[in-house]
């Protein structure tokens, strides 16, 4: 019952609003369980997540791409002939490991990732 509650709080959050840092915090413990200890449920709400996750990097490669087109001082400079592989997952993980603030401030991870990427992408 608990998480079933806890579904039905949490995916309108994900479809209809940024991914919050306690989601993302539930997403990487169930990321990390043994794959047959994870529920159905588990793994619809993992796709709705990673699939936000994708979205959020993904805008964030448009944006990019089009500072560079209308000559605009970009957000990161990604310099790399594969700008849509990048690993978000990675990014995020690291920002938040790197800067703790994030994580005492509970940053909504659409601004970890931005920050990530500035940080993993610099403009010199």
């Amino acid at each position: 019952m608990k998480k079933l509650l806890l579904l039905l709080f949490l995916i309108p959050n994900i479809v209809m609003a940024e991914l919050e840092f306690y989601i993302y915090k539930e997403y990487r413990l169930v990321m990390d369980k043994p794959s047959e200890t994870v529920s159905e449920k588990e793994q619809s709400l993992m796709q709705l997540i990673s699939i936000n996750i994708s979205a959020m990097g993904d805008a964030y490669m448009w944006a990019h791409s089009e500072s560079e087109v209308h000559k605009i001082k970009p957000l990161f400079c990604f310099s790399g002939p594969h700008l849509f592989l990048v690993d978000y997952l990675r990014i995020i993980d690291e920002e938040l490991l790197l800067r703790p603030k994030h994580v005492e401030l509970q940053s909504p991870i659409a601004f970890v990732l931005l920050k990530g990427l500035e940080r993993t992408f610099p403009c010199n």
